[in-house]
């Protein structure tokens, strides 16, 4: 039977004699907790624990003989793996890739994106068509410029227009 000797005072470690050899093991804060106000030194207590990178973890400790089932470590707990399932049937997915089963999948297919055809530089028809206007506004800013003095104020707003309409009927 093991035996409990302290707890740390500021690290989450119990102070255990386990197989009459005396030493500090890592706990989680429930099982300090749990030690601190319920075991004194000397108490004879069942431990739970497992190695972690040759470290002694304890898991579970009790006062006294428990008996105790044992569940097998294999089992992944819930809380550890999210579980995915198909959105129409409910039948488990093995990763969050998809969010339908192959079958749900054939019978009713997500929609996918639409992509806008890329041109030879890399641009979208609608972005070409946005360049093309620009570039021709910042003609007409500097053919308005050059004729600073030349047209009427009173005009502007028509040249501007006119020159505008030219140059994009140029560029096609």
């Amino acid at each position: 039977m093991d035996k409990f000797v302290k707890a740390a005072q500021s690290k989450n470690m119990l102070k255990v004699v386990i197989g009459g050899k005396e030493t500090w093991a890592f706990c989680s804060e429930p099982v300090l907790k749990f030690a601190k106000n319920t075991l004194k030194e000397g108490d004879e207590v069942t431990i739970q624990s497992d190695n972690k990178n040759g470290n002694i973890y304890i898991t579970r400790i009790s006062k006294g003989e428990v008996v105790s089932i044992e569940t097998p470590k294999t089992e992944k707990p819930v809380s550890e793996s999210p579980r995915y399932v198909c959105e129409d049937c409910g039948k488990e997915l093995k990763d969050g890739k998809y969010k339908k089963c192959y079958e749900c999948n054939k019978k009713n297919p997500e929609p996918k994106e639409k992509k806008e055809p890329k041109t030879t530089y890399g641009y979208t028809p609608k972005d070409t068509e946005s360049i093309k206007k620009q570039a021709v506004l910042k003609s007409v800013c500097m053919a308005v410029s050059a004729l600073t003095g030349m047209i009427d104020i009173n005009n502007l707003g028509d040249v501007i227009e006119n020159l505008y309409d030219r140059f994009l009927k140029k560029l096609g």
